[in-house]
């Protein structure tokens, strides 16, 4: 698995501090059976649908008030990153250069 760099609060506070509380998690189970049941789901972030197997996040709107729906999880740190000038290694970003060029 590639290593990505996230939200400075991914790994501060409780599940329910960082918008991932009882009302998220019941959404998005909502969303898995819809997705295990229809056989597919619309990305809120880009026209390709989302596959049962494929990795999604429940989406946050920018401002985290509430949802956008569920998104392919690449488009959600994608936009996370631009939103907030983080990098994700490995999806698109360049790499660091090495310490000589040979």
């Amino acid at each position: 698995m590639r290593q990505t760099t996230r939200q400075p609060w991914a790994h501060t506070g409780t599940t329910t501090e960082r918008g991932y509380g009882a009302a998220h998690q019941k959404l998005r189970a909502e969303q898995a059976k819809l997705l295990a049941h229809q056989g597919w789901l619309p990305c809120a972030r880009c026209p390709r649908p989302i596959l049962p197997g494929q990795q999604w996040h429940l989406d946050h709107t920018d401002d985290r008030t509430s949802y956008l729906g569920p998104s392919h999880r690449r488009c959600n740190e994608l936009a996370a990153a631009r939103r907030g000038g983080l990098t994700v290694h490995g999806l698109g970003q360049p790499r660091r250069r090495a310490s000589r060029d040979w």
